[in-house]
C-alpha cells in the first residue's frame, strides 16, 4: 500500500510539473519549436535548424524538407490561433547575409513579446 502511495504521489506531481510547463493551447513538437526559437539571439533561425526537429529517422532531402515546411505551417497555424496573429505574420524571411542560398527566419517582435507576457514565467 505504501508502494502505491508514493507511486501515486510521485506520478501527480510529475504530471501537475509537466503541466505547469505547457503553453497553453500548444502541441508539443510546436511549443518546442518556439522554446528553441525564442533563445535564439534576434529570434532569429536558420531555416535548416528545423531539420533537428523532423530528423528523426535520417529521411532523404526531399522528406525533409516536407516535414520541415509542414513543422512550419503547423507552427503559424497553432501561433496565429493561440495569440490572435494572422499565419503570415508569425515570421518572416530573409537572406542569409554571407550565403545567399540560406533563409534566415525571423520571429514577429509583437507576437515575442505578447507570448513572454502570457507566459513570463516560462520564457523570462
Amino acid at each position: 500500500v505504501m508502494v502505491v502511495l508514493l507511486w501515486f504521489l510521485r506520478w501527480n506531481k510529475r504530471r501537475r510539473i509537466a503541466s505547469a510547463n505547457k503553453v497553453q493551447g500548444l502541441s508539443e513538437p510546436i511549443e518546442d519549436v518556439l522554446r528553441f526559437w525564442l533563445n535564439k539571439p534576434g529570434y532569429v533561425l536558420e531555416l535548416s535548424e528545423i531539420n533537428d526537429f523532423v530528423n528523426y529517422d535520417e529521411p532523404s532531402p526531399d522528406t525533409l524538407k516536407k516535414r520541415r515546411e509542414t513543422l512550419l505551417k503547423q507552427f503559424c497555424s497553432e501561433l496565429a490561433q493561440q495569440f490572435g496573429f494572422l499565419e503570415d505574420n508569425i515570421y518572416t524571411t530573409q537572406s542569409h547575409p554571407k550565403d545567399k542560398r540560406m533563409k534566415l527566419l525571423v520571429l514577429n517582435s509583437m507576437l515575442v513579446n505578447k507570448v513572454k507576457k502570457e507566459n513570463s514565467s516560462k520564457f523570462i
